[in-house]
This record gives C-alpha cells, sequence and structure tokens, in this order.
C-alpha cells in the first residue's frame, strides 16, 4: 500500500458535459444535472459522470477534477459512488495558497504510476 502524497500537474478535463432538463434542489439551492464522461486510467476504462450542478453560484468547480459546468457541482455520482456536499457557506476574503509543484509529476507519469502499482498489487 502507497502511503505517500503526490502533487500532480494534471490536464484539463473535458467531460463534454451534456445538461439534462433533471432539477432537484441541493442544500436549498436548485440544481440541474449534467452528465459527462471521463477515462480512468486505473482500470483503463471511460465512465459515464453524472453531476447535479448550482447555477445560481457560478463557480466552474466541484469536487477533484470535476469542473467546466455553468455553476458549482454539489454532486457527482461516479461508478456506485456519490459525493455531496454537505454545507455551502459564502465568504468575503479567501486565501488561496500556491502548491509548491517543482517536483510535481506529470499527468502521464502519474498514470503510469498508477499503473505500475495496480499490476504490482494483482500479481502479488
Amino acid at each position: 500500500m502507497v502511503s505517500e502524497d503526490f502533487t500532480v500537474k494534471r490536464d484539463y478535463y473535458d467531460f463534454k458535459w451534456v445538461i439534462k432538463e433533471d432539477h432537484k434542489k441541493i442544500l436549498g439551492y436548485e440544481a440541474r444535472k449534467a452528465i459527462g464522461k471521463h477515462y480512468y486510467p486505473v482500470t483503463n476504462e471511460e465512465l459515464e459522470v453524472e453531476a447535479w450542478f448550482i447555477p445560481s453560484l457560478p463557480l466552474q468547480s466541484g469536487p477533484d477534477i470535476f469542473m467546466g459546468l455553468p455553476g458549482l457541482i454539489a454532486e457527482v455520482h461516479l461508478k456506485g459512488a456519490v459525493v455531496t456536499a454537505k454545507k455551502i457557506e459564502s465568504s468575503e476574503c479567501l486565501e488561496i495558497e500556491k502548491i509548491e509543484d517543482s517536483k510535481a509529476m506529470t499527468q502521464k507519469e502519474f498514470e503510469d504510476l498508477i499503473s505500475r502499482l495496480t499490476q504490482k498489487f494483482i500479481e502479488d
């Protein structure tokens, strides 16, 4: 098992989002559904992603790598897992700390590492 943190300079993921007509409430906000695709290097497959975003919060961001919709992504469904926002707060003063990335690996290097570790796990 790997107990080490890695810094990875990731490529921007293009999920090719398709916005649907479905609506639901998340934490009191009106959310809309979008469907996209995501390549997962560990299993070497393309997975469908369901995301629920809040258009009234115009941040093109969400959990982990999920981004690119016209509103904050508050919920993501991916291969049996669901990530949902538990709380949304506004902040007047937000500081974002720059990550030291001089020793970061590329996306390709990270995918190769994951493949090697997965293969080693299968062989052991």
